[in-house]
């Protein structure tokens, strides 16, 4: 019987961004799995997987991609998502083929709501512009598109205009992501708990709140709060809302306490 969770598959270590913050920097020049090797991998996992996640490094660098998403879709596997930085996206036939090929859900990586901000995380000019606009031309086909924000030094104080840019373009799920500094990986880029992180976090779950009429989510990922916080429900009434808010604020002040 196929297991729940999705098998994520690896294409690559390389990238058209440098990111500050990315794990595998180092191992960016290693080998490309070949086209052949990526099949035998899927034929073997489709007996105890449904679902597919399709990641790198950067997934859209690899000129065979489509014929990898035809792969896929061959063996039937009935939920597949592309992990990206999303840049090959502004580009709207790229888009159309990539959907057409079977891909079904997209995740992409945004540091920042302004070009200053972003280019500086990824450090590659420009790429701000095209992760926008290839989120933007996403939407317009009707995809289901989520966003991760990696909380970083940079960008934690901006966390709730981030997540306001998103809500306009009318994204199906935003994830701010904490990495644990001590338990994670070793990045001086990465932040830890503090008032004003926990300040930016709550005014990013307000920002859905505030617009009511957004069918959307925010979910916070890895906060070290039991119960984790996790805003995937849509909440219809307004103490409802006020319920889980008050709620997620008392999580917040033991962790701000200690």
């Amino acid at each position: 019987m196929p297991r729940k969770q999705p098998f994520k598959v690896k294409l690559t270590n390389l990238c058209n961004n440098n990111c500050i913050v990315c794990h595998i920097l180092d191992k960016k020049a290693s080998k490309n799995k070949s086209l052949s090797e990526i099949k035998k991998e899927l034929e073997r996992i489709r007996k105890e997987y449904s679902e597919l996640i399709i990641t790198g490094g950067e997934p859209t660098v690899r000129k065979d991609l489509i014929d990898i998403i035809k792969c896929v879709k061959q063996l039937d596997f009935y939920h597949i998502t592309l992990r990206t930085n999303g840049r090959m996206f502004s580009y709207l036939n790229y888009c159309e083929e990539i959907i057409k090929a079977g891909v079904d859900c997209f995740e992409i990586y945004l540091y920042g709501h302004t070009a200053k901000l972003h280019d500086s995380i990824t450090r590659v000019p420009g790429s701000f512009n095209q992760t926008v606009q290839g989120i933007e031309n996403l939407k317009k086909l009707n995809q289901y598109v989520i966003v991760n924000v990696i909380i970083t030094k940079q960008n934690y104080e901006h966390l709730s205009k981030i997540t306001q840019l998103v809500i306009n373009i009318n994204v199906d799920l935003i994830s701010l992501e904490y990495i644990n500094p001590k338990k994670k990986v070793k990045n001086d880029n990465l932040i830890g708990i503090s008032s004003q992180l926990m300040n930016e976090i709550n005014k990013s779950l307000d920002s859905k709140f505030e617009k009511y009429n957004w069918d959307g989510h925010v979910f916070v990922k890895e906060l070290p709060i039991k119960p984790s916080v996790d805003i995937k429900k849509i909440y219809k009434t307004l103490s409802e809302i006020k319920s889980i808010k008050h709620k997620f604020q008392e999580e917040l002040n033991k962790i701000c306490d200690t």
